[in-house]
């Protein structure tokens, strides 16, 4: 028995590694990104200067309800690809290669729309706009708990993913 156990267990720890390299691999550089991995574009705050404070708001509000919108499809397609990902590992490797990606149309339209929100943030802590401060206050905590949640959850399926190996 303790013979079995010594040559199952290279075999077994090789082949364990070769695995868990590939999902990292895969997963690191294949799947589109969630939205909160998404970095904002340069965007000139110029082009709001003229706004007034109610116009900053209502502009604001406009580029919340986008940004909120898009992220949800960002968000779920990250989630395909994660889980496009771990079946093409496991099962069936060439699946791997109908994965988006992180250069997306739609991550390049959430990365301006950032750009743009921040943007309106700076003019709106310029024009000393209270309401439109308050809305950007929200939208970075909401963020916030956007980035701590996914990290939580990536935690758990690690922690899964370890357990689950032993």
């Amino acid at each position: 028995m303790d013979t079995a156990r010594r040559r199952k267990g290279p075999v077994s720890s090789l082949l364990q590694l070769c695995t868990a390299l590939l999902i990292v691999l895969f997963t690191g550089v294949a799947c589109a990104p969630h939205s909160y991995e998404i970095r904002s574009a340069e965007v000139s705050p110029e082009q709001y200067k003229d706004l007034s404070c109610a116009e900053l708001t209502a502009e604001m509000n406009l580029k919340l309800e986008q940004l909120d919108e898009l992220g949800r499809r960002i968000d779920e397609a990250a989630e395909t690809d994660e889980t496009q990902t771990a079946v093409g590992v496991i099962l069936f490797w060439p699946v791997l290669f109908w994965l988006e990606g992180s250069d997306t149309p739609e991550a390049q339209e959430y990365a301006q729309l950032r750009g743009e929100m921040l943007s309106l943030e700076h003019t709106a802590i310029l024009k000393e706009c209270e309401e439109a401060s308050a809305l950007a206050r929200e939208w970075h905590e909401e963020e916030r708990q956007l980035r701590e949640a996914m990290e939580k959850k990536r935690k758990e399926q690690q922690t899964q993913h370890e357990y689950g190996e032993e």
